[in-house]
Parts: C-alpha cells; sequence; structure tokens
C-alpha cells in the first residue's frame, strides 16, 4: 500500500501514514484484480488520500470510501440529479457526515 501511494498517488509523505487495517477481498467471485480496503488511523491521512484520488488519470484504479450497500443504493437513485447539476455548472455534493444527502447549492434535496 505503501509504494502504491508513493508511486502512483505521488505523496511524499508516505512513511507517515498510519494503516489500521489492510486487507484484501475475497478474489474468488470477481473476474478482475481482488479490491483492498484500507482503513486509515487519521482521518487527516484518508482525505489526503482521497484529493489525490480524484487527480488520478489512471483508468484502471479507482479509490472510493467503504460504505454501507444501503448508502450506496441511495447514492446511485439520486445520481440523475447530481448529474443534472453539475451539467448546469451547479455546486453540487453529497455530504460527508451523512454520505446519504444530495446537496445543491446548499440546500438538501429530497430523496
Amino acid at each position: 500500500m505503501r509504494s502504491f501511494i508513493g508511486s502512483i498517488l505521488k505523496a511524499e509523505d508516505r512513511d507517515a501514514i498510519e494503516f489500521q487495517r489492510v486487507h484484501r477481498l475475497d478474489g474468488k467471485k470477481s473476474k478482475g484484480p481482488r479490491a483492498i480496503i484500507t482503513r486509515f488511523l487519521r482521518y487527516s491521512d484518508r482525505q489526503m488520500i482521497s484529493r489525490r484520488a480524484r487527480k488520478l488519470q489512471d483508468d484502471t484504479i479507482r479509490i472510493y470510501p467503504d460504505c454501507p450497500k444501503s448508502i450506496q443504493e441511495s447514492r446511485k437513485r439520486q445520481l440523475p440529479q447530481l448529474k443534472v447539476a453539475k451539467e448546469a455548472a451547479k455546486t453540487a455534493f453529497f455530504s460527508q457526515s451523512k454520505p446519504d444527502l444530495l446537496y445543491v447549492e446548499g440546500q438538501r434535496l429530497p430523496e
């Protein structure tokens, strides 16, 4: 994980990042490479990796927060509203504290 953070994400302070747990998911069910779940000890490290992941140019590597299935489904239902708002050049995002809530121009949208 440290070599990935240093080489792909170009983080200079990769040795200062502490992990609480790093493990792979079972790869027998999927045909592609196995996913890696990483839990960071400090929230600031997680945020730094998330910011760098947004700038990642490689299409084969994806970095997502590990959310429960209920939140993933809620976000999936709201994705069309998010895309419409982004195309209209509005500020739209999912809340960090409650990741299933969509905000557009500072106003919470109903599910």
